[in-house]
């Protein structure tokens, strides 16, 4: 057989059912395959080629040196013609990896030999076209015998050189011996193995090692109506993320959701989703102006003399003014509400603070599209020639709204040059985050300076406090990472990460004392006039919680030697000791949640005791605690009346005289259930301390009282005039000038 048609039967070889199924994943082998040619230029070729394209992971090349043309050699033992036999060069080639797909994985193995140019013709194999053939049982079972008979007779035909060639495969592609082996025979082109250790055989033998992922996942998005945000929300929320959150085999990174590369990449999904999310909520929450029914027809007016003769028509101008007033209702309407209270919760991170800020942005630049409309301004083109007084009230609102929507725009401008810190604080170790404080506060410190709207305290103020609540949180999940209690942490790692914590508050504080010193020796800027009480509280009682976590695990570590002092009746005592930390360990409380409890709850939890175990206990001490505790909320609620007392705060659509007394009532609600507890422990309490706190009671309990009374009276004055005009006659004569008058 000429050279040409060997090298066309392997091609035909390589492009066989059998080696497509392989590359496909549909099974797992080691396929060798019989190639021709001009000896090491044709081996390294599948390499180049289609093999390295289909995702070949590793490939292990085994070369040798022949001993002589004769061939004698190979008859003799393996370890005989070491001295003639060079050693096998295992060379690992990562190649190109597909798509990574979910699901279970298969190992594939193809093998390609290369012949000398003095090589004898290689075997080759009848390829049958492709055909359906549906078996019975009876012709499964039988070729299933014949396979494992197939399997233990070459089983058996192993030597000495097949197991130092299997050792060898199984070292390159980190798999063992027995799952190579196992490979290796239920192949159908094992006797290419054979082939490359005759005399006159081939001199390379290349094995292809390949993992292939199967589960393949489709899918269309819905984008009807121009949802493609949506859709794509939707995508990812309840489908791409829970199956990363799910997903256990994550290649090379051997640790899974447990590293820190997969931990930051499942932290961008997140974060990405948070985009999507406030992206559609934008869109979905764009303004537009709302037309009366039904509206004039402008659309006629195209020259000056059109807009003169339509403010000519009074009728018109009429109907005109109503739709401006309409708008303008509208418009008022949404700067009121921008102008609210913001209810957030209190551990919020600064990235709120920016996404707040992106929708006000959002919001407000929509408006500003709104009324650039052509309709609008043909509305006050017509009232312009007319001299319209509603104008007065529309250029008033214009002005506002366009104060407000470059406050929005200059704040997120300046709120997007720390977004790097809000990633940083969200990821980073306590320790990691050291390096980062100063840049931050610097940064911090440039915005209030240079900043038009942003640089007041109340703004500062809330982004110090929400960069503190930041570093808690980070804190909490650095504490409780890798376990589900911070109790299953070993003693000294849960020392550690507690003394980073409280280095990080101490750091923080410290580097924000430096910006202030700094701020002082320079008057011309703008100083940090701010509560630190306000901003660092917070971090001080989650800190103050630590220590005291720290000292029960000291205290728990030194306990735990009770086990290894033998003195009689100390096994009582070990007993005693266990049964408190399983009960310590068993708390279903989140053991780092350092906000304080209220007053009412505080009251409740002391009478629980009280009732357990009252007559064992002093609680006198406890209840004093919980009336200075009652006092500051007295406090607070004395100065939130007198900040909110001419406008308080009412929900929306709420009438204003029943909001104001809700506010009211909300007030005395606060202060009066703790004095309903409080005043049967007056016998347990020191008279002077009480006297004072009952006369701060009493005193804001009338005010809010009388606060209420007086609004209802008013609201019932209101109402019986209301009524009185109702009863009114509508059209009455002039008793003069016998004119009918119509009241409306």
């Amino acid at each position: 057989m000429s050279q040409k048609e060997a090298q066309a039967m392997a091609e035909e070889e390589l492009n066989s059912p059998a080696v497509e199924n392989n590359t496909e994943g549909e099974r797992s082998e080691l396929a060798p395959e019989m190639g021709t040619g001009p000896g090491p230029q044709e081996a390294e070729n599948p390499l180049d080629g289609n093999h390295s394209a289909k995702g070949i992971e590793d490939s292990v090349a085994v070369t040798k040196e022949m001993g002589g043309q004769d061939g004698t050699n190979l008859d003799q033992s393996f370890d005989q013609n070491l001295e003639e036999v060079k050693p096998p060069l295992i060379n690992t080639h990562p190649g190109v990896s597909g798509h990574r797909r979910i699901g279970a994985q298969k190992v594939m193995f193809t093998t390609q030999t290369s012949a000398s140019a003095i090589s004898s013709p290689p075997a080759t194999t009848a390829v049958a076209g492709k055909r359906s053939v549906v078996l019975s049982n009876e012709a499964r079972k039988e070729m299933a015998k014949q396979a494992r008979a197939l399997k233990d007779e070459r089983r058996a035909l192993l030597d000495s050189r097949h197991k130092y060639l299997i050792a060898k495969i199984a070292n390159g592609v980190s798999l063992g011996e027995v799952e190579v082996e196992e490979a290796l025979i239920s192949d159908d082109k094992f006797s290419m193995i054979e082939e490359f250790f005759s005399a006159h055989g081939s001199k390379r033998l290349l094995f292809y090692y390949q993992v292939v992922q199967l589960e393949v996942n489709f899918g269309m998005l819905d984008c009807t109506d121009a949802n493609i945000l949506q859709s794509l929300e939707k995508l990812f929320t309840d489908v791409m993320y829970p199956a990363l959150r799910s997903q256990e085999d994550w290649g090379v990174m051997k640790e899974g959701q447990g590293d820190s590369h997969v931990q930051d990449f499942l932290l961008s999904v997140d974060r990405f989703i948070c985009s999507l999310s406030s992206a559609r909520k934008n869109m979905e929450d764009k303004f537009q102006l709302h037309n009366m029914v039904p509206s004039p027809d402008l659309s006629h007016l195209q020259e000056p003399v059109d807009y003169i003769n339509a403010a000519n028509n009074s009728e018109l101008v009429e109907s005109l003014e109503l739709v401006l007033l309409h708008w303008a209702k509208q418009i008022e309407q949404v700067l009121a509400e921008s102008e609210q209270m913001r209810k957030e919760a209190d551990d919020i991170g600064p990235s709120v603070e920016l996404e707040y800020w992106k929708s006000r942005m959002s919001t407000f630049n929509s408006l500003l599209d709104e009324i650039k409309q052509p309709q609008v301004k043909t509305v006050i083109g017509v009232l312009q020639v007319a001299k319209s007084k509603t104008l007065s009230k529309w250029k008033e609102l214009d002005g506002n709204i366009t104060i407000v929507a470059n406050e929005a725009k200059d704040n997120v401008k300046y709120l997007y040059t720390l977004e790097k810190f809000f990633k940083v604080l969200g990821k980073c170790t306590p320790i990691s985050m050291l390096e980062h404080i100063p840049s931050l506060l610097n940064s911090i410190r440039l915005i209030q300076n240079v900043s038009r709207y942003y640089n007041s305290s109340e703004h500062m103020t809330s982004l110090f406090v929400k960069v503190t609540n930041q570093m808690v949180t980070t804190c909490k999940l650095y504490l409780c990472q890798g376990v589900t209690k911070i109790w299953d942490l070993d003693r000294k790692e849960l020392l550690k990460r507690v003394q980073e914590c409280l280095q990080l508050n101490q750091e923080y504080q410290q580097c924000f004392q430096r910006v202030w010193d700094e701020l002082q020796q320079s008057p011309l800027d703008r100083q940090f006039e701010f509560s630190e009480n306000y901003i660092f509280g917070k971090f001080d009682a989650f800190c103050k919680r630590l220590e005291n976590i720290a000292d029960m695990a000291t205290t728990l570590e030194d306990l735990s030697a009770l086990q290894l002092i033998k003195v009689e009746g100390i096994e009582k005592i070990l007993v005693r000791c266990q049964t408190i930390v399983t009960s310590i360990k068993s708390k279903t409380y989140n053991v780092l949640d350092h906000r304080k409890k209220e007053t009412e709850q505080l009251l409740d939890l002391l009478s629980k005791f009280e009732k357990g175990v009252g007559n064992q206990i002093d609680l006198s001490q406890k209840y004093e605690t919980v009336l200075q505790h009652f006092a500051h909320d007295l406090e607070q609620v004395r100065k939130l009346y007198q900040k909110h007392k001419d406008h308080p705060p009412i929900p929306r659509n709420m009438p204003p005289v029943a909001g104001r007394i809700m506010w009211a009532r909300q007030l005395f609600r606060k202060i009066e259930l703790p004095m309903e507890i409080l005043k049967d422990k007056l016998d347990i309490l020191g008279a002077s301390e009480v006297k004072k706190i009952i006369r701060m009671y009493n005193k804001m309990a009338a005010v809010l009282v009388e606060y209420e009374v007086l609004y209802h009276r008013g609201w019932v004055n209101a109402a019986g005039l209301g009524q009185q005009g109702l009863s009114a006659s509508l059209l009455i004569r002039h008793p003069t000038t016998k004119v009918h008058l119509l009241f409306t």
